[in-house]
């Protein structure tokens, strides 16, 4: 049964108004002329789930679910900014006295500015849609990398002992390396203490330290439970996009503004699947099935630079069985945070206006955030990765280092 529950609204702001002085001898005092609608404000939350008869009961039986839900947050405010007023060119004489039409609006006014030059129905208490920024293509290919990331994780412990026992002897052997690349990196020209330096760098990196690191894991291993168990593969990933814009609105021959808007959408994707499973001592060590069948394609040279880019490893081990293990169930989530801000930038005076006496200020803003979660995965698929991590210390070490001895090799 599906349930829907909502919090709060978006409460329609007053009529603006813009008002008019010496159009006319007998207009002495400001004259409302008409008035047009700015965007509403306030906060409003909406979610839709799914009420289960008897959960808490089924629950302590042991069933599980994977309901779908979505919920929603609105956020719109606005700080308040002066009038808005001009004044025209042309002369009016009033008994011999000469006056000049002025034109000024209430605060904000600019909001009405930017639905005309978005084409925005400017109806009351509606706000302006926010552009996105990520396309729906690159959510979809998010999507498919992290399912094949989860789904590649099923069936595996937490290390690969397969890979260090195959290449144990080259581990083994580069403990005497990283001395001797240590001695030539203080002692040698500079070229060659790049090259000592890299090599160091790496035998460290990619020999010692994760046979270092699966020594420990063998270790927790062997301390680990048998027996049925539980576990959750999970896989998490993020695109961003910003953007800034500068809209132009036209007010006939009266003046011209310019609007910032800037836009910020963040996407936020969870894929996540929970198994059970016999765990054995093999398992918890990390001589798993999977492991062995997926050994190939980690034992080709620079393998997992290309898994830098394309998610090619975690495809393969996805396309490989999971064998003793049982699915219980598998969701996503995908989160989206968008952010709208709006503001005056200048007005200048069109060929009928002689002065922009009170300039345009203010700002508004909209804060739109959806959630949902869906049961299931997408099935496993080659993608180019959504994030190369180059932002990350570690990876630019480890590409420097690469890229350092391949340019010394061919010099």
């Amino acid at each position: 049964m599906q349930r829907i529950r909502s919090q709060g609204k978006i409460s329609p702001s007053p009529p603006n108004f813009y008002y008019s002085i010496w159009s006319t001898c007998s207009e002495n005092a400001w004259f409302p002329r008409g008035s047009v609608n700015v965007y509403g404000v306030g906060v409003k939350r909406e979610m839709i789930d799914t009420v289960t008869p008897g959960f808490h009961r089924k629950v302590k039986d042991g069933k599980l679910f994977f309901n779908s839900m979505s919920q929603s947050f609105t956020e719109s405010s606005r700080v308040a900014g002066g009038e808005f007023q001009y004044r025209y060119k042309s002369l009016l004489n009033c008994s011999g006295t000469t006056r000049q039409n002025e034109i000024k609006a209430d605060p904000n006014q600019w909001e009405f500015w930017y639905s005309a030059a978005k084409g925005i129905a400017n109806t009351p208490g509606n706000i302006p849609p926010i552009p996105d920024i990520i396309k729906g293509q690159d959510i979809g290919s998010l999507y498919i990398e992290l399912s094949t990331k989860v789904l590649n994780d099923r069936g595996r412990s937490d290390s690969n002992t397969w890979e260090t026992l195959a290449e144990s002897d080259k581990a083994l052997g580069t403990l005497t390396g990283i001395f001797k690349d240590g001695v030539k990196t203080l002692t040698s020209s500079r070229l060659t203490a790049v090259k000592a330096g890299s090599s160091a760098y790496l035998a460290w990196r990619y020999g010692l330290k994760p046979l270092i690191s699966d020594v420990h894991a063998v270790l927790d291993g062997l301390d680990k439970k048998v027996g049925r168990v539980r576990k959750t593969s999970r896989a998490r990933g993020v695109l961003r996009g910003d953007a800034k814009n500068v809209i132009t609105h036209v007010q006939g021959g009266d003046f011209t503004a310019l609007l910032s808007e800037g836009i910020t959408d963040i996407v936020t994707l969870r894929c996540m699947s929970l198994d059970e499973y016999v765990s054995n001592r093999l398992n918890n060590i990390g001589l798993t099935s999977k492991g062995l069948l997926t050994l190939p394609w980690e034992l080709i040279p620079y393998s997992f630079v290309v898994d830098w880019f394309v998610n090619i490893g975690d495809f393969i081990g996805a396309m490989s069985p999971s064998l003793g293990w049982t699915q219980l169930g598998s969701c996503h989530v995908l989160k989206r945070e968008k952010v709208l801000q709006l503001a005056p930038l200048q007005t200048t005076p069109g060929p009928a206006v002689e002065a922009i006496l009170k300039p345009a200020t203010g700002s508004y803003k909209l804060t739109q955030t959806s959630v949902s979660r869906q049961a299931g995965l997408s099935a496993p698929g080659l993608v180019v990765k959504s994030d190369f991590r180059f932002s990350n210390l570690t990876r630019c070490l480890d590409a420097y280092s690469l890229l350092a001895q391949q340019v010394i090799k061919k010099r």
